[in-house]
C-alpha cells in the first residue's frame, strides 16, 4: 500500500511539472524574436479536436475544402480589424509527410501552398503586429516564409528567398542568402547575411553602386583595395547601403567569387569580420521590400 501511494505521488508530481512547463508565456524564440503565446496547437489531431481552436464557421469552410487532418492552427485577429483569421496546416497527420497550408476567414478559405516543414508554423509578434513564420524542409537549408494579414487577406513578406530570420541587439533584423555562387561557374554553396529593419512594415537595406573613386574618399579604403589586388582580385562592383555597410564584390584569378564587407562612418571605413567572405552580394536579396540610399554621402574631410 505504501509503495502504491508513493507511486501515485510521483505520477501526480510529474503531471504537475509537465503542466507548468507547458504553460504559455511571452518569451523570445530561438531566433531572438518575441513570440506571442499560442495555445491550442493540435499535432496529429482530428478535425473534432482541432475545432476547439477554430470558430465553427471557419471549421465548416475548411471541411468543405479538405478532408485531411489538422496539424496546426494559429487563429487571431492578425490585422486588428475586429475579425479573426486563421492559418491552418492540414495533412496526413505527421509533420514529416508534409501537408497543405490554408488561410481561413469569415469570407473565404484559400490554399496557400503544399510543403514539407522543418517545424510547425508559429505566430510571432513584432511591436503590435502579428506574423506567421515557418520554414520548409530542404536538403541544403530552411527556406523562410513570413506572412501577415492586410485588409483581411494574407500577405506574403518573405517567400522562401531567404532563411534564418534573427533580431539583432540594435533592433534590426538579419536573414541569410543560401545559394551557389562561390565560383564563377555557379558552383559552391555560400551563406551571406542581409539586413532588414522594421518600421511597422519590413524593409531591406538595399544598395546603390558606387565607384572606386568614391570609396577612396574614406580613410582606410586605399589599403583595403590594395589588399584585394595583392590577392589577385579584380573588383566587380561596390555596394553602398544606408545602414553604414559597404560590400565590395571581387573575383580572384582562380575564378573564385569573394567579397569584403566594410563599416563606414563620417570619415573612414573598417573591415567587418565575416564568417567566410565567399560569394557575391546583391544590391537587394528581397527587392520587393528593399529601400535604397538617395545617393552617396561624401565623407567629411578633416
Amino acid at each position: 500500500m505504501k509503495n502504491a501511494k508513493k507511486l501515485l505521488g510521483l505520477i501526480l508530481a510529474a503531471v504537475l511539472a509537465f503542466s507548468l512547463l507547458n504553460t504559455p508565456a511571452l518569451v523570445a524564440d530561438s531566433d531572438g524574436i518575441i513570440a506571442a503565446p499560442i495555445t491550442g496547437i493540435q499535432i496529429e489531431a482530428d478535425v473534432a479536436a482541432a475545432s476547439q481552436t477554430l470558430p465553427g464557421q471557419f471549421l465548416q469552410k475548411l471541411e468543405s475544402a479538405t478532408d485531411e487532418k489538422i496539424i496546426s492552427v494559429q487563429c487571431d485577429d492578425f490585422d486588428d480589424d475586429g475579425k479573426r483569421e486563421a492559418f491552418v496546416m492540414t495533412g496526413k497527420g505527421n509533420l514529416s509527410e508534409g501537408g497543405d497550408f490554408w488561410f481561413v476567414s469569415e469570407d473565404e478559405v484559400i490554399k496557400l501552398n503544399n510543403m514539407y516543414l522543418y517545424s510547425l508554423p508559429e505566430m510571432i509578434q513584432i511591436g503590435d503586429q502579428k506574423f506567421i513564420k515557418y520554414e520548409e524542409e530542404y536538403a541544403t537549408g530552411r527556406p523562410l516564409f513570413l506572412l501577415d494579414v492586410e485588409n483581411g487577406k494574407p500577405k506574403s513578406i518573405i517567400s522562401g528567398d531567404a532563411q534564418d530570420l534573427r533580431q539583432m541587439p540594435d533592433g534590426t533584423f538579419t536573414v541569410q542568402q543560401n545559394t551557389l555562387d562561390m565560383m564563377s561557374d555557379g558552383t559552391g554553396r555560400t551563406l551571406k547575411p542581409y539586413s532588414l529593419y522594421y518600421d511597422n512594415v519590413f524593409h531591406e537595406y538595399g544598395a546603390i553602386e558606387i565607384t572606386q573613386a568614391q570609396l577612396l574618399e574614406f580613410a582606410g579604403a586605399d589599403n583595403i583595395l590594395k589588399q584585394i589586388e595583392a590577392e589577385g582580385g579584380a573588383v566587380k562592383d561596390i555596394l553602398y547601403r544606408d545602414n553604414h555597410i559597404i560590400n565590395i564584390n571581387y573575383q580572384t584569378d582562380q575564378g573564385m567569387n569573394r567579397y569584403v564587407s566594410l563599416k563606414y562612418n563620417g570619415t573612414s571605413v573598417s573591415v567587418l569580420q565575416t564568417d567566410n567572405g565567399s560569394g557575391v552580394y546583391f544590391a537587394a536579396l528581397l527587392p520587393d521590400i528593399a529601400t535604397y540610399p538617395a545617393g552617396f554621402r561624401h565623407p567629411n574631410k578633416s
